[in-house]
């Protein structure tokens, strides 16, 4: 009869995780997920008109985006629509460009 214990039962499964391991994601893996939930690629952010330092210089982000909720524009709802379709960390951390991008796109 075979013994059941030690390395020899493993044959053929995956080799056991320890309990302690995470998968970490980068920043740099997050933002690249976003861009592909939205369809936009880091060239074409790269190539783009970069609108979020006037936005900063013009009363901040915040207040353009309360401004923008107030509008009944169909490309600003787009845009919404595109922004809070994101995660948290991507509404955060996405360029405004690339949220923009995907709205025109679609």
């Amino acid at each position: 009869m075979p013994r059941r214990d030690g390395a020899a039962s493993r044959i053929g499964f995956p080799p056991k995780i320890p309990r302690g391991y995470r998968v970490r994601f980068t920043s740099a893996a997050r933002k690249a997920g976003a861009l592909r939930k939205l369809g936009v690629s880091a060239d074409q952010v790269a190539s783009a008109t970069k609108i979020t330092p006037l936005l900063r210089a013009g009363g901040g982000l915040k207040a353009a985006l309360v401004a923008m909720r107030f509008s009944q524009d169909p490309v600003v709802k787009c845009f919404l629509e595109k922004r809070d379709s994101l995660g948290v960390w991507a509404r955060e951390n996405t360029p405004w460009e690339a949220i923009g991008l995907a709205a025109v796109l679609t």
